[in-house]
């Protein structure tokens, strides 16, 4: 099936929001994280982020943006994705340049990492929480043709948009035939 993980070009000329340089606007992500997890309403709050970042000519337009934590969408990439016909996926609207972009997650997890084949590193401080994989193997059979999802072990991190989102072959064909810019889909260790 080829899985791959989904993450943003890193040129060094391409565009990153690292919230340690955006103080007002990472106030703002962190208490739409506390609402989220509250499941209390966030809509005022990311109606108040916005950033401006400087294209050069190599970059006139983007459709992916790395968020340092996260991954951000164009509203042309939302509409790729949701076509796509995948539930769990979510986007939380803000503007970039005047635009609308997405912070992009999936609610989407699916028990699918195999954990006696993968290679796990689990937490000192706490032995059943993964720290990282550091090879995957997946079971295939409990995944779609065409899926976007994560898995349990990787989504108990600090902002549910930083998990790492994975991409079925047929999903990131479709990404790569719409000719969104941006996206960077990184092979898996295996």
């Amino acid at each position: 099936m080829g899985i791959t993980r989904v993450g943003c070009s890193l040129d060094d000329d391409y565009p990153v929001v690292d919230w340690s340089c955006h103080a007002s606007m990472a106030d703002l992500w962190l208490e739409i994280d506390d609402r989220y997890r509250a499941g209390e309403p966030f809509d005022n709050l990311l109606s108040q982020i916005s950033y401006q970042l400087e294209l050069n000519c190599r970059w006139p337009r983007v459709d992916c943006i790395a968020m340092v934590p996260g991954l951000a969408v164009s509203s042309r990439s939302k509409v790729v994705l949701e076509n796509m016909g995948i539930s769990g996926m979510q986007f939380l609207e803000f503007q970039v340049n005047g635009e609308s972009f997405f912070m992009f997650l999936t609610a989407r997890r699916v028990d699918c990492l195999d954990r006696e084949r993968s290679e796990l590193e689990f937490f000192r401080s706490s032995p059943e929480h993964v720290k990282e994989v550091v090879r995957y193997v997946f079971i295939e059979e409990r995944l779609s043709p065409c899926d976007v999802f994560t898995v349990p072990e990787l989504s108990d991190g600090m902002f549910p948009w930083a998990q790492e989102i994975f991409f079925t072959a047929l999903a990131r064909n479709t990404i790569e035939k719409a000719g969104l810019i941006g996206f960077h889909f990184k092979e898996l260790p295996a």
